[in-house]
């Protein structure tokens, strides 16, 4: 069955929809993103992979003894959306709106409240990257809960920065809909 699944282009988990395709080489690599479940006790559970078992949906999870938290939203199941990025030959193409709302409808589909985004970005100049995407997660819905100078809420971490960073938390409310 699974063969005949691959020979008709199926590349679908059955259970969540999201695509299992492997790329055969990096240039097929256009886009990526984690999502990372945060129980409403603080603390986050990360989709565990394996190299046989490449899929972050299987629902195998484990404890992540090293993850930060901020103390907002702790009452709140969350879905964070992390290490989010798309090529830039193929930003502007609707692939991260779709990647995106996929992240979205999986953290929902795990029964979370509201899905998460984190903002790192430099204090005190401009970077328009960072400026664009504030714009484009508002866009989409999120509202800034949180904001604070990176060094306050993580000064181990901030130590290896190389410059001043800023630190902003958005979350979007996930309905039934997005299920």
């Amino acid at each position: 069955k699974e063969k005949e699944k691959k020979k008709n282009g199926d590349n679908h988990d059955n259970q969540s929809g999201i695509p299992t395709h492997k790329p055969s080489s990096p240039d097929e690599i256009v886009g990526c993103m984690k999502l990372v479940l945060h129980e409403p006790s603080g603390k986050r559970k990360r989709a565990k992979t394996t190299e046989t078992d490449n899929n972050p949906t299987t629902g195998n999870e484990k404890e992540d003894e090293d993850a930060i938290g901020v103390g907002v939203g702790e009452d709140l199941k969350r879905g964070e959306v992390g290490c989010f990025a798309i090529r830039e030959s193929s930003r502007s193409s609707g692939l991260g709106r779709v990647m995106l709302a996929i992240g979205e409808k999986e953290a929902a589909r795990r029964g979370c409240d509201v899905c998460e985004l984190q903002l790192l970005y430099p204090l005190h100049r401009p970077h328009p990257v960072k400026d664009r995407l504030r714009v484009w997660y508002m866009s989409r819905e999120y509202e800034k809960v949180y904001s604070e100078e990176f060094s306050k809420q993580f000064p181990d971490k901030a130590a290896i920065l190389v410059l001043p960073a800023g630190f902003d938390i958005f979350y979007k409310k996930l309905t039934s809909s997005a299920q």
